[in-house]
C-alpha cells in the first residue's frame, strides 16, 4: 500500500467546501442517539484482572503462610494435643 509513492497536490477549498466541512464538523459533535442499553457495572474490564490476580496469587501465599506457622507453632510448643 505505501510501497509506491504517490504524490499529490491538495488545492485550497472553496467557499461551498468550507460550508461542507463546518456541517460535518457540526455532525460529528453532535451527541449520540441513546442505545438502550444499561449503564455500565461497577467494576472495569482492569478491576475485574487486579482481582482475580489477587485471588490466584495472594490467596494460596495467604494460606501456605497460615499453614506453615501453625504447624511450626504446633511442633514448637506442643499446642493442641
Amino acid at each position: 500500500m505505501f510501497e509506491i509513492a504517490s504524490p499529490q497536490f491538495v488545492s485550497s477549498p472553496d467557499k461551498g467546501e468550507e460550508a461542507k466541512g463546518s456541517q460535518l464538523l457540526e455532525k460529528a459533535c453532535a451527541p449520540l442517539k441513546p442505545t438502550g442499553q444499561p449503564e455500565g457495572g461497577a467494576m472495569g474490564f482492569f478491576d475485574v484482572a487486579v482481582g482475580i490476580g489477587a485471588l490466584v496469587y495472594l490467596l494460596p501465599s495467604v494460606a501456605l503462610t497460615i499453614g506453615v506457622v501453625g504447624v511450626a507453632t504446633y511442633k514448637a510448643y506442643g499446642m493442641f494435643g
